[in-house]
């Protein structure tokens, strides 16, 4: 397994939550999922990971588990309902053959959030040309 055997088991423990703030109010709007300590992994940049996980077919898998867990962690903050979730996301994960949309939504649920919960920032290191299928997968 790529994220055991590259000491990314505990990833848990190692994502933070940024808070974002809504400058009018003073008041938290939503919170940044990051990923901390990468480099304990041997990895130069967090961009080096996605990579490696592209390059070796793990980019899925790599993302969703990072997604379920921030997902996870994120439900159990005391106003979890009202705020939203900003996740980085690699675009290059719908072109992974084991790629199946609905898979947040469904974590979303499971979690008891709704689906606006969720924004998925996505990289612009990658092509991202074909925006329209883009935004039909990511609809759904």
């Amino acid at each position: 397994d790529f994220c055991l055997s590259r000491g990314l088991g505990d990833v848990y423990k190692r994502q933070a939550f940024q808070p974002i703030v809504n400058p009018h109010t003073g008041h938290i709007f939503g919170y940044e999922a990051l990923l901390r300590r990468w480099e304990d992994s041997g990895f130069d940049s967090i961009q080096s990971l996605f990579d490696t996980a592209w390059e070796t077919g793990n980019l899925h898998g790599v993302d969703m588990m990072l997604r379920e867990k921030a997902i996870a962690k994120f439900a159990r903050l005391p106003e979890a309902r009202r705020l939203k979730l900003f996740y980085n996301f690699d675009s290059r994960v719908v072109r992974t053959p084991d790629y199946q949309p609905g898979r947040t939504a469904e974590l979303l649920r499971k979690a008891g959030l709704e689906r606006d919960t969720i924004f998925l920032e996505i990289s612009e290191r990658h092509d991202i040309s074909n925006a329209q299928y883009l935004q039909d997968i990511l609809t759904r």
